[in-house]
């Protein structure tokens, strides 16, 4: 859930649909795709940045520079994931 006012990511919970947590966006930027992975947490943003985050904390692990938009984030295998 992405608060486009405030440009805020919002984490539900799937079961009670309540918000469990919240983070901003790099440079107030656009959400475009996400992954579940392995206990790590995928954001694929508008401006081509990338985030790991820890699945428990939500804390960035790493950032990524990609070319242009991350529109999808998808498991190509145990090793890999493909941003397209």
């Amino acid at each position: 859930m992405v608060d486009d006012c405030q440009k805020r990511i919002g984490i539900v919970d799937d079961r009670s649909l309540v918000k469990q947590h919240e983070l901003g966006t790099p440079d107030n930027l656009g959400l475009r795709s996400t992954l579940l992975v392995q206990g790590y947490l995928f954001a694929g943003f508008s401006n081509g940045i990338l985030h790991k985050l820890d699945s428990e904390t939500l804390e960035i692990e790493q950032e990524i520079q990609l070319h242009t938009h991350v529109f999808c984030i998808e498991m190509f295998d145990e090793d890999h994931i493909v941003c397209g």
